[in-house]
């Protein structure tokens, strides 16, 4: 569908103070083009895990993945273009459990994946078309980690684990403007978390994330060595549940992300890049109430950003779309 323009043009409105009667009715009309895809995936898998020992045991597996696609466009020509396009992949995993101690636990774990190239921004657009990418194979990424679970107490374990993600191959552009898989890209990070009951009335989930993403290798010279999109440096959530007497449970908890980029660039092309920029480090407040009328039948209350922060959910180099704002809502839960 397109918009003819023979009800006029639309009228030009101020973006922060609109008029609600700037109305406009568009003359659509049909172009002819269209465009159809179909996939099909089968995989195949096998995992198992070996006790050797009392204190440790090795977990191995792998996956076999074969994905088909036939897409075909239809230009406002009525010319039709089409591209399919199969891939087999292989992937893997290996770890390695020691359990020294009943109360601890620690492991190891390396494992490849891979990610088909032919979505709706890369494949099957441009290779329908014959611009780029028209046979670009799958991404393919390696993940290593390390961590330890420690339960301090009955229903209640402390978390902490180093990783490290790399995609090998991702998708970048050469110096004739192609998208290529020759690009390197790394998130090394550690995290932390304490999760399970204080007291018997008393619970609490909490995490703490610090990460460092970058561009270790691209076609775009500027682009090596600077941070990956949307990968902040820290992240840290709390949320904890009081039980109190009279069936009665309140909670409430705090959210917080310190920023990040929307490109791997580190920039926007837009006049409002550096207010976007800050508001995407942001902390959230929520809080809930829980009254239990009966065994099947409770009462809730959900009360999210509590102050009503204006933050960015998710930005683009043209546009972003803000996050919610401050919401309460009342409702039933059942359980059986």
């Amino acid at each position: 569908m397109t918009d003819a323009f023979s009800n006029g043009r639309p009228p030009v409105t101020d973006l922060f103070t609109p008029n609600p009667d700037d109305t406009y009715a568009p003359a659509l009309v049909k172009t002819g083009a269209s465009s159809e895809a179909h996939s099909m995936s089968t995989a195949a898998y096998a995992f198992d895990t070996v006790k050797l020992g009392d204190h440790l045991q090795l977990d191995l597996g792998g996956r076999w993945d074969r994905i088909k696609v036939d897409y075909t466009t239809v230009a406002t020509s009525g010319a039709a273009t089409n591209f399919g396009r199969t891939d087999d992949a292989f992937s893997s995993r290996a770890g390695v459990v020691y359990k020294p101690v009943t109360r601890g636990t620690f492991y190891a774990a390396y494992s490849t994946s891979f990610n088909p190239s032919y979505d709706g921004s890369f494949g099957l657009t441009l290779a329908a078309t014959g611009v780029n990418a028209a046979a670009l194979p799958p991404e393919r990424s390696r993940n290593l980690e390390a961590g330890a679970k420690w339960d301090l107490r009955n229903n209640l374990f402390a978390t902490a684990a180093l990783f490290r993600t790399e995609k090998t191959n991702a998708k970048t552009t050469d110096v004739s403007g192609a998208t290529v898989l020759a690009g390197d890209q790394q998130v090394s990070g550690v995290e932390f978390g304490v999760s399970g009951n204080l007291t018997s009335r008393w619970g609490i989930f909490s995490g703490l994330s610090l990460m460092n993403g970058s561009v270790q290798e691209s076609g775009v010279a500027a682009e090596v060595g600077r941070r990956l999109s949307y990968v902040p440096k820290s992240s840290f959530n709390l949320w904890t549940t009081y039980r109190l007497p009279l069936r009665l449970t309140l909670g409430g908890g705090a959210q917080f992300t310190d920023g990040y980029f929307f490109n791997n660039s580190n920039a926007l092309t837009t006049a409002n890049a550096a207010a976007i920029q800050r508001l995407t480090k942001y902390w959230l407040f929520n809080a809930m109430g829980n009254y239990e009328v009966n065994g099947h039948l409770s009462l809730q209350v959900n009360a999210t950003n509590l102050a009503n922060v204006r933050y960015v959910d998710r930005g683009y180099t043209g546009h972003f779309i803000p996050g919610a704002g401050r919401a309460v809502l009342l409702g039933p839960v059942f359980s059986f």
